[in-house]
């Protein structure tokens, strides 16, 4: 199992320890700084006056808190969209996703298609006006074979991803010329809504790894602050998606070059679907390497 992500990973690895899952990946390059001890289960001052890797936090975390008899935990310090992110990714029979920017998701909604690979996914937006809080919602789901995609189901705007591949989401130039209420001026402390979304994203992947009742697939879950109550419903990605073209293609279709370091081709010769492309997702046979 992979878990990659900024805040809401901690709380998805505690609880993962302490239902007793035993073997996990977590994919992070980011360090543990002072200004996000806010919002960062498990990191302490030491931390981030060390600047420790946030893959290290978490592994400690695994740790302490695991109940399984021998935990595994391998510690990955890049992201998703580097060659040995998207490896260690790829290594994994689930995905935990938990990160807010574009380019991972795209690349995490890649792999769920053409690897096979089961992604649960979650993200909060928190809505102002002139500074104020007016509003907030966060949501889950889990994507693959036989499930609306991220992109379908407006996880991600498609045409955020080449900015962020182009460096511009980091370029303080391009983010100060943004409205003030824009998502990437913004550092709201969001833990007590993270909390709330890490519990619906271990739901939906207990849901899918168990099956109670029947119910693997709990739909698109939201959850809005302000209308003071949540939404279950069943999504369908659009008619002309190219990932619903690209199940179980691997790297023939797009290589991964271009999903990682370069544009991905308008016009890709995507092979017709067929029966055999359109059944559930349940991930790959569970391997292990020593």
């Amino acid at each position: 199992m992979a878990g990659l992500g900024l805040y809401t990973i901690m709380l998805i690895v505690e609880s993962l320890a302490r239902v007793g899952v035993e073997w996990i990946t977590i994919i992070d390059f980011d360090r543990v700084q002072l200004h996000n001890l806010d919002r960062l289960l498990g990191a302490t001052r030491r931390d981030a006056q060390l600047r420790r890797l946030k893959v290290n936090v978490g592994r400690r975390l695994f740790y302490r808190a695991s109940t399984a008899v021998n935990p595994v935990v391998r510690a990955v310090a890049k992201s998703v969209t580097e060659p040995e992110g998207f490896a260690a990714a790829l290594d994994c029979d689930l995905i935990l996703l938990c990160v807010d920017r574009p380019w991972p998701r795209h690349v995490a909604n890649y792999i769920a298609y053409a690897n096979l690979i089961p992604v649960v996914e979650g993200g909060i937006i928190v809505r102002t006006h002139e500074g104020r809080f007016r509003g907030a919602e966060w949501s889950a789901r889990t994507v693959g074979p036989g499930r609306a995609c991220l992109r379908c189901a407006g996880a991600y705007d498609p045409s955020m991803v080449d900015l962020e591949r182009r460096g511009l989401l980091d370029d303080p130039h391009y983010i100060q010329g943004l409205d003030e209420d824009h998502l990437l001026r913004r550092n709201e402390n969001i833990f007590p809504f993270s909390m709330s979304l890490a519990s619906m994203q271990v739901i939906q992947f207990i849901a899918l790894t168990t099956g109670l009742l029947h119910m693997p697939d709990l739909g698109d879950q939201r959850h809005f602050y302000n209308l003071k109550g949540s939404r279950s419903q069943s999504l369908c990605c659009a008619a002309d998606c190219e990932f619903q073209h690209m199940m179980a293609t691997g790297d023939t279709q797009i290589p991964r070059e271009a999903i990682l370091n370069q544009a991905v081709p308008h016009t890709p010769k995507w092979q017709e679907p067929t029966d055999e492309h359109s059944c559930p997702a349940t991930g790959r046979p569970p391997k292990r390497e020593q």
